[in-house]
């Protein structure tokens, strides 16, 4: 819609909704909603607020388009995933609700806290060393899921130089 370019994302592009979850809110209201979505227009893809989209509905009252994407928030565990322990965080940090936006307070993760690794995902760089590395992480601490960057886990390799340890989102 009415937006300039995101880099993934411009204004008449157009896009296939491939799923949809609630994540941190965007835009004058709020809207929550937010779609994994294909850009047919420059064959890239991407995380996209339905702001950002002319779906039916109202950017206070969104009409999801699309099936809902893995959940984040609350909920589930990933049992059989690789666990790792929380480093480098100076307090309690919030998650991702995609691999380069957090997530309201109250969801996250702190030091010594042990994340069960579902998926992961190239994405915004974080931390000194700019690492774009995130995984799909439950928390088994505080019984909360999200995405965390590998530069807040003990995985081997370096945040310069990190080595992923699951299968790729999506």
């Amino acid at each position: 819609m009415n937006r300039g370019s995101s880099g993934t994302f411009s204004q008449n592009d157009e896009m296939w909704l491939q799923c949809y979850f609630f994540g941190g809110p965007a835009g004058q209201y709020g809207n929550k909603l937010w779609y994994w979505a294909y850009n047919y227009t420059r064959a890239t893809q991407g995380f996209i607020n339905d702001t950002n989209l002319n779906t039916p509905g109202t950017a206070a009252n969104p009409q999801p388009q699309a099936e809902p994407c893995l959940p984040a928030g609350y909920g589930s565990d990933y049992p059989g995933s690789v666990s790792f322990k929380v480093i480098n965080a100076p307090n309690l940090v919030v998650w991702g609700n995609s691999p380069s936006t957090m997530w309201p307070a109250g969801h996250g993760f702190a030091n010594n806290e042990t994340m069960r690794l579902h998926c992961y995902f190239f994405g915004g760089p974080a931390g000194q060393y700019g690492n774009v590395l995130w995984y799909l992480a439950y928390n088994v601490n505080r019984n909360t899921y999200g995405w965390i960057n590998d530069t807040n886990l003990n995985t081997p390799g370096t945040a310069a130089n990190p080595q992923v340890q699951t299968s790729r989102c999506w």
